[in-house]
């Protein structure tokens, strides 16, 4: 009898479950940055000092560098640097000068900010979009540190059920092991 009030005209009883799962949520680990005091993001403002020269982009947009901080910081672009130099590529003010064509100008830059900031002045990341573009730049001339960085910043602010299946395979496809964890 007392279940016979919640039924419906057809005798049928409706229970509406709403059913949650509970997850707990992981730290996320960013990479340990060193401490700066300063140096590297004077030199980064600094033309005086540099000893290479970046031409990116279809616009050409220049960066001035220097090989010493790429060699700790983007390995890869040091070793375009030491090819370059054996070609005796120089430009006009006597700097060793490295081609990017196929580089956005803005992703470089960012990664050259990341890179003279010690990690002390972050990629604007708004999107998935953006994220993904930041870490194949960061894949391409091997800036563990803006990788590792991004991955957190993904996994923090944009990894949830809706992109967890594509983040993955990005992650997979490009070795990024924090990522590829975290969607799994």
């Amino acid at each position: 009898d007392i279940l016979s009030e919640d039924c419906d005209e057809n005798g049928t009883l409706t229970i509406e479950v709403d059913i949650r799962a509970a997850t707990e949520k992981k730290s996320i680990l960013y990479p340990l940055l060193e401490k700066s005091d300063n140096t590297c993001a004077k030199l980064h403002n600094s033309t005086e000092t540099a000893d290479v020269i970046f031409t990116v982009g279809s616009n050409g947009k220049e960066f001035k560098a220097h090989k010493s901080i790429l060699l700790l910081e983007a390995n890869v672009l040091h070793e375009l640097i030491m090819m370059e130099s054996k070609k005796r590529s120089i430009s006009a003010e006597g700097l060793i000068n490295v081609v990017l064509p196929n580089v956005n100008e803005s992703l470089f830059e960012a990664m050259m900010t990341f890179i003279y900031s010690k990690g002390k002045v972050g990629p604007k990341i708004k999107d998935e979009i953006t994220a993904r573009n930041i870490l194949l730049v960061a894949c391409q001339f091997n800036c563990r540190d803006l990788k590792s960085y991004t991955e957190s910043l993904i996994v923090e602010n944009i990894l949830d059920s809706s992109s967890t299946a594509r983040l993955l395979l990005f992650a997979d496809a490009h070795s990024l092991a924090l990522l590829k964890e975290a969607c799994m």
